[in-house]
């Protein structure tokens, strides 16, 4: 009786155990799926607005303005900086 109730438990162990892999595995791989999928819309929204923004054949200094305008927010100021040096 004591043998057939460890098999039993063991086996409802070992069930739970794959499940509960299956499921992280499942998870991971819908994670990175996502994860893929977003990259690839940012992607496109950035291609899109540069292309939207500036003119093919552009100057560095449009180039330049570009990225200023849409990079300012993110701007550290720290002694350091060389960003004018550019």
């Amino acid at each position: 009786m004591d043998t057939y109730l460890g098999r039993r438990s063991d086996m409802k162990a070992l069930k739970w155990m794959l499940a509960t892999t299956g499921l992280t595995i499942v998870l991971v791989i819908a994670g990175l799926q996502f994860i893929a999928r977003y990259d690839e819309k940012m992607r496109q929204d950035t291609l899109n607005m540069i292309a939207r923004e500036l003119p093919v054949g552009a100057s560095v200094a449009q180039m330049q303005t570009f990225i200023r305008s849409h990079t300012a927010r993110y701007a550290i100021v720290h002694p350091l900086s060389f960003s004018e040096t550019v």
